[in-house]
């Protein structure tokens, strides 16, 4: 009696395999997106044409193929990007997409990695966890300087924290005698919105205390409702500072980390904008200049990135020469200075000198733009804590 284990089959060559693939194909819809295909391959999304099965040596193949693939494209990309101002623009124009980098991926992936990494140094907690010192190991000093450093930080906070709310929205209410009167801390600390006025040295402790006080006064007197609302948000905030001293100055950095993405991301159309409007007679399409701002842009997290990376204790104790990071940073920054006037040359071909000119003022422009931004975001950090 004879038992059979395998059923045997007819050994068959790859051609023959591959003729059977597409004999299987010209008779069943792609599994993929369903469309009729003609062929191993679906023409509609490029879907090998076979078994709903996948092997494992299938899987390790395809595994294989996309990061030797992501691989390729990221030398391709990243190469160019630093070293070859506005190449990667043009060759996206002109057609040849497929092997680099999409500039909105690219954009996305180094973006997350700079937010990251810039959201791990403002973290304490997480910078001590990665770096691993000991309670009263110092960089390049002892624990005095260190408990000085702190100290000056956290001042300096305050500080910050104090001259958002220097604000002057109305007009000069007084001469020019009494403004002089008033040069000093309390001028400093003097909010006015058209003719109301706060003093935050004079806010009392607590809300339930300033609406009482507010009460007592003439309904002329009182405060209006912007004025009203801002105040109540002092108070708040100095309750907060007096609680935890430090909880104001993280809350804030935590708030501003929370929105700077957005900001970043809403910035780009404003960016190409500028471009638009700066080379509007070149005819080009505003998508055409959001590609360039999208790769500049990613340049851009690049150079912050590697400044907040040379400013790293680690990285400072193995160079073991300070001035010499500082030199680096400098550097890098000087060179992506010159990076974006050369692409600008590159991309939209205009003489040196217009390009000078179209570049300073999309400097300036987009600086008080990113200014504005800023101060949008501190303000709604504020509000949210």
């Amino acid at each position: 009696m004879t038992v059979k284990f395998f059923q045997s089959r007819p050994l068959t060559s790859r051609t023959e395999r591959g003729a059977e693939a597409t004999a299987v194909a010209e008779t069943t819809p792609c599994l993929n997106c369903g469309q009729p295909i003609s062929g191993r391959y679906c023409a509609q999304c490029g879907q090998d044409v076979g078994s709903s099965r996948i092997a494992f040596g299938d899987l390790l193949r395809e595994g294989w193929r996309e990061i030797v693939q992501v691989d390729s494209k990221l030398v391709k990309t990243l190469g160019p990007l630093l070293f070859k101002p506005g190449f990667l623009t043009r060759e996206y124009l002109n057609g040849r997409r497929v092997r680099y980098l999409s500039p909105f991926k690219m954009y996305l992936v180094v973006a997350a990695l700079f937010f990251t990494l810039i959201s791990w140094r403002s973290d304490p907690t997480l910078q001590e966890f990665g770096n691993g010192f000991k309670e009263g190991q110092t960089i390049g000093g002892p624990r005095d300087a260190q408990k000085a450093s702190a100290d000056a930080q956290k001042a300096s906070a305050k500080t910050a924290s104090r001259a958002v709310f220097k604000i002057d929205l109305g007009s000069d209410r007084k001469s020019k005698g009494t403004a002089k009167q008033d040069a000093g801390s309390s001028k400093e600390s003097l909010i006015s919105f058209g003719s109301d006025e706060i003093n935050l040295d004079s806010l009392p402790s607590t809300k339930e205390e300033y609406e009482r006080q507010q009460k007592a006064l003439p309904p002329e007197k009182r405060n209006g409702l912007v004025t009203h609302r801002i105040a109540e948000r002092v108070i708040h905030l100095k309750q907060l500072e007096a609680t935890d001293s430090r909880a104001l100055e993280r809350g804030l950095l935590n708030g501003m980390m929370r929105y700077a993405p957005n900001t970043m991301f809403f910035l780009l159309p404003v960016f190409a904008l500028l471009l638009k409007l700066l080379y509007l007679r070149t005819r080009r399409l505003y998508i055409e200049h959001l590609i360039f701002a999208l790769h500049i842009h990613t340049l851009f997290f690049i150079v912050c990135g590697l400044d907040i990376i040379l400013d790293i204790p680690q990285v400072v104790t193995a160079v073991g020469y300070r001035p010499l990071l500082k030199v680096l940073a400098v550097t890098s920054w000087l060179g992506f200075a010159l990076y974006g006037f050369v692409a600008l040359r590159s991309v939209y071909g205009q003489g040196i000198f217009k390009t000078l000119i179209k570049s300073n003022l999309l400097v300036t422009t987009y600086l008080m733009v990113i200014g504005l931004a800023i101060g949008v975001v501190v303000l709604i950090a504020l509000a949210t804590l």
